[in-house]
């Protein structure tokens, strides 16, 4: 068994270092620039796949294998790497670039491995390794310094020793990983064992051919019946054998893994609030080193610890809040065959477009009243919208509608030949916004006395921005559009300070929220089943998650609260 823990800098833009330290390997990659954190990432996964894959039996097929896994992946220049393997209990090692690799044995202190090199030997109780890149040792004062930080000390207190002399200077790009091999459980190979029905079935046939040779002679009955249960104990003993190594294995494996994920655990809330993309990573390569576990030892509780502890610390640092529903309303209590498909939120009443039977609810969220208007126009309405007592619903290719005071539809503004692909409607001040993301415009209809003026472009000269993405119009004296993964704010026309820094790589927003009584605003992530609040200015506040969001055909906020339309139900979230 092997004691690990890892010191990790802060990273620079377009820049990556990781580490991994599992099945008796060792790596730490840095690539100074010309990178991501998502490319890094990958090449570590993949190299890290190759060699537990392949088990290099040679130090030449180590050296084949990270060779051509650089070549293949056309890593930069920049790149520098520090490996170590343990197979049948020798251990092979490999610097790529800038990397490093120390070991401290009993009292001597020595660089083993720098540059392009590889080397293999054997391990010895309480030796050390470090695995890392030059620099880190020339910011820890050098060679000398380096040597004082062991001091009779296991790898844990190591790295917590060193943390606050190198949080005192600049750590970017500064990275150490530090293995020490236990005294009493050095690796142990475990060959397999196949099959104990087939010995089962073949225990019972011996067993057979001994009463059937035996018949009729009771001392040699007595002779065979002494050595079979003698083959049993036998056979029992390796089973049982077998048993405690691969559970030693696997308490292992588990212990060593455990103890890594810990260390990045604790090093992603520390650097959560000022790089939560850093605290990111740290949470998916835990996330990625608990899949392996889960693969290898299924119904382990050990790795069950560990998923709640990857599961308490992401929740943590991401905000993250579970939150259940409860049923608001059932439109079905008026008509069994209500459904609803589209939402529109005008102060606090709720409209619920049914497009199939051509109607629009009016559901007060205050009372839990209910009304209704039913015109043949709204079958194949697309949008709707409200202001004051006013209603309106667009339809493609024809133009916007009113519901007028007896319940008719009323066109107020004809189809327009420059709209392209009209995709959301928003009305703020009496005035009618449409957003058309076809010629990445938002046209602002003011209203007049007899109507709407004609569409005017909302955005100031040389403002406009690719709206391909795009699916959401809110507003609140200022404009809001969002959708994929991505917000924009405008104020009167000219681009505003929103910059959005969300958790997670591949957020895709379905819909944003707000509006004038809210402070914040609002990003529904269906395939997540999540919805990110963020301030309006972008800041990440929280993130809410609830079953119902996955399967919602739309949602308004209220008064902090989420509305969501399933079906002919609209569900609360608090």
């Amino acid at each position: 068994m092997y004691k690990s823990a890892f010191y990790i800098g802060e990273e620079k833009e377009n820049s990556y270092k990781g580490v991994v330290a599992e099945d008796n390997l060792f790596l730490v990659v840095e690539i100074e620039e010309g990178t991501s954190t998502v490319l890094g990432r990958e090449f570590t996964k993949y190299l890290k796949g190759k060699i537990l894959e392949n088990l290099p039996n040679k130090l030449s097929e180590l050296d084949g294998l990270i060779s051509n896994s650089i070549k293949e992946k056309n890593l930069p220049p920049t790149l520098s790497m520090s490996v170590g393997l343990i197979n049948n209990g020798i251990l092979y090692l490999k610097t790529v670039g800038g990397g490093r690799i120390i070991i401290k044995r009993k009292d001597k202190v020595v660089t083993l491995l720098q540059g392009d090199n590889s080397a293999s030997g054997y391990f010895e109780p309480d030796d050390i390794y470090v695995f890392t890149m030059g620099k880190f040792i020339e910011t820890l004062g050098g060679d000398i310094e380096f040597k004082n930080i062991f001091d009779h000390k296991d790898p844990i207190k190591i790295v917590e020793d060193i943390t606050p002399i190198l949080k005192s200077k600049d750590d970017s790009n500064l990275v150490a990983l530090f293995i020490g091999i236990s005294p009493v459980d050095l690796p142990v190979e475990v060959g397999e064992f196949k099959e104990s029905e087939n010995i089962y079935s073949k225990l019972t046939e011996y067993y057979n051919s001994l009463k059937v040779s035996s018949y009729g002679n009771k001392k040699r009955t007595l002779t065979f019946i002494t050595v079979f249960i003698i083959f049993i104990i036998f056979i029992w003993s390796v089973v049982l054998g077998y048993g405690r190594r691969t559970t030693k294995e696997a308490t292992t494996s588990i212990s060593s893994a455990k103890s890594l994920i810990a260390q990045k655990l604790t090093t992603a809330e520390e650097v959560a609030f000022l790089n939560l993309s850093r605290a990111q990573v740290l949470l998916t390569e835990s996330r990625e080193a608990l899949t392996d576990l889960q693969k290898k030892y299924p119904k382990n509780n050990g790795v069950a610890e560990i998923k709640e502890m990857i599961d308490t610390t992401e929740n943590k640092i991401l905000k993250k809040e579970d939150r259940k529903f409860s049923e608001f309303f059932d439109l079905a209590v008026e008509d069994k065959k209500a459904g609803g498909s589209q939402l529109y939120l005008n102060e606090e009443s709720l409209y619920i477009l049914d497009k199939n039977q051509g109607v629009l609810y009016n559901l007060s969220l205050e009372k839990k009243s209910l009304t209704k208007d039913s015109i043949k126009e709204l079958k194949s309405a697309d949008l709707i919208g409200s202001y004051e007592d006013d209603r309106y619903f667009y339809v493609k290719g024809i133009g916007i509608f009113t519901i007028t005071s007896d319940g008719k539809a009323k066109k107020i503004v004809e189809q327009d030949k420059k709209w392209g692909e009209i995709t959301d409607m928003a009305l703020f001040n009496a005035n009618i916004y449409l957003m058309d993301k076809g010629n990445d415009e938002i046209y602002k209809y003011v209203k007049i006395e007899e109507g709407f003026g004609g569409g005017a472009s909302y955005f100031a000269s040389g403002q406009s921005v690719d709206l391909s993405t795009f699916n959401s119009l809110m507003i609140d004296s200022s404009i809001f559009i969002g959708g994929g993964n991505n917000i924009f704010k405008f104020t009167s026309g000219l681009r505003d300070g929103f910059s959005m820094s969300l958790p997670g790589d591949d957020v895709n927003l379905n819909k944003i929220f707000t509006s004038k009584d809210l402070n914040s605003i609002y990003g529904w992530d269906k395939n997540r089943g999540s919805v990110y609040v963020m301030s309006k200015t972008g800041e990440f506040e929280r993130q809410i998650d609830s079953t119902i969001l996955s399967k919602a055909a739309d949602l308004v906020v209220y008064k902090d609260n989420i509305y969501v339309l399933s079906g002919s139900k609209i569900f609360k979230i608090n």
